[in-house]
């Protein structure tokens, strides 16, 4: 646990640095906030932060998401309140949440809270994550043609559940033609699906290869929406070293429309910024090894898996595979009792609250969070005053790429975990 420098000490160097050690221009909380968005970005980036959480398994049960069950770790804390505040400090307005109280005529704060519930929902299908699990009753129509839930905007992975027999049936993804080259004849014959398409139907509807012969239960991994409540303790469900990316694509929104606050110069830089967070999120690894009563795991993509094991999801016993995907792990063989499973994970950056909390940084690189705090900080200023603060971002970014070559040294063996993302999408766990 680092020691070297408390919340407070590097928010007064930072306010130093910007002339302004009274904090008249830039709050504590305001500059406190650029802090903490420089830890959790560099996280995002580097994966900086490595940890091992414990948690039990449940008889029965073989998915486990570590944003549930070790929430400190892989924490989905941020609020569409601190968003808000953050993004008001951005257009020098009042920070005082989704009341909006004495905000000005430029952006009205309904708008600014419907652009950051926007902008969460398309950075959830651009960066496809989180992932989500669940179960849902499926009683298509004789056709096979079934509504899915509004929320569920993108499919990764499917599975009927045989209510007769109990067993659970993973299905490829397929579309008509290859439907219709292999039996054109097809969606006569109900029967036990083996298949889905998605590429023929509505935006929300699914398509089962055969029609099934009876009701069953639909396994989906997908992303979700979400119709966010404005209220300043709502849940963004998104994890937080890449939640900033939903402010900058708000931002962007704002500040590009023909209105009082149009500037194009800084929306542009914003658009970019969110570009930046989708990359990096769909590109970034949160699990790095799994162990069950300390016995190390082999790792695998959820198509591997379901190729390897096509009813790994009926058979009981001690698990001897994992399959992960974002935040999910998938664990086969399915539990039989209760075991102990140890995961080391890339967490979510340790972030500091009260001014005496140490930043959990070295200091020799704590300067490229002071850099990216201060670069931040003058968005505000617009025009050439903004601009001449790119070179700190920059040197950011350098920081960043600098860290990921000592990475690659210290876990040399560790790389193709590592890239574990791009494994799903060349087999196709995440559509491309």
């Amino acid at each position: 646990m680092y020691t070297q420098y408390t919340l407070a000490g590097v928010a007064a160097e930072i306010s130093a640095a910007l002339q302004d050690t009274s904090n008249v221009y830039w709050s504590l909380d305001e500059v406190y906030r650029a802090i903490r968005e420089g830890l959790l970005h560099w996280g995002l980036l580097t994966s900086y932060w490595r940890e091992r959480g414990l948690f039990p398994t449940v008889a029965g049960t073989f998915d486990y998401d570590c944003s549930t069950l070790l929430p400190t770790l892989r924490a989905q804390a941020y609020t569409l309140g601190d968003l808000t505040r953050e993004a008001q400090y951005h257009l020098l307005e009042p920070a005082n949440g989704v009341l909006g109280v004495g905000m000005s005529d430029q952006i009205p704060i309904f708008a600014l809270t419907l652009a950051l519930a926007r902008a969460r929902n398309e950075y959830t299908l651009d960066a496809q994550t989180p992932l989500v699990a669940g179960d849902f009753a499926a009683a298509p129509p004789p056709t096979g043609r079934m509504p899915l839930d509004q929320s569920v905007v993108l499919v990764q992975r499917m599975a009927w559940k045989d209510l007769t027999t109990g067993i659970y049936h993973p299905l490829r993804r397929q579309d008509a033609l290859a439907s219709d080259s292999a039996n054109y004849l097809w969606n006569l014959t109900p029967h036990l699906p083996f298949a889905y398409s998605t590429a023929e139907t509505r935006p929300i509807e699914v398509q089962f290869i055969p029609p099934p012969a009876a009701n069953g239960r639909l396994y989906l991994v997908y992303v979700e929406s979400r119709n966010l409540a404005i209220a300043e303790g709502t849940l963004l469900s998104v994890g937080d070293e890449a939640v900033h990316g939903v402010k900058w694509r708000a931002l962007y929104e704002l500040l590009a429309g023909q209105g009082q606050a149009y500037d194009p110069l800084r929306a542009r830089y914003c658009l970019e910024r969110y570009n930046a967070f989708v990359q990096a999120a769909g590109q970034a690894k949160s699990i790095l090894r799994v162990q069950v009563n300390d016995r190390t795991l082999q790792l695998d993509t959820l198509w591997n898996l379901d190729c390897k094991r096509p009813r790994w999801m009926n058979q009981l016993g001690t698990p001897n595979l994992a399959a992960v995907a974002g935040d999910i792990i998938w664990l086969s063989k399915v539990p039989d009792i209760a075991y102990a499973v140890t995961v080391d994970t890339v967490r979510t950056a340790p972030l500091p609250v009260l001014p005496a909390d140490f930043v959990q940084i070295g200091r020799e690189e704590l300067p490229y969070i002071f850099d990216y705090a201060r670069h931040i900080l003058s968005f505000k200023l617009g025009g050439s005053e903004f601009v001449s603060t790119m070179p700190l971002y920059d040197n950011f970014l350098r920081g960043a790429a600098q860290r990921n070559k000592i990475l690659a040294a210290q876990a040399r063996y560790l790389t193709a975990l590592f890239e574990q993302p791009q494994k799903a999408a060349e087999v196709g766990d995440v559509p491309a």
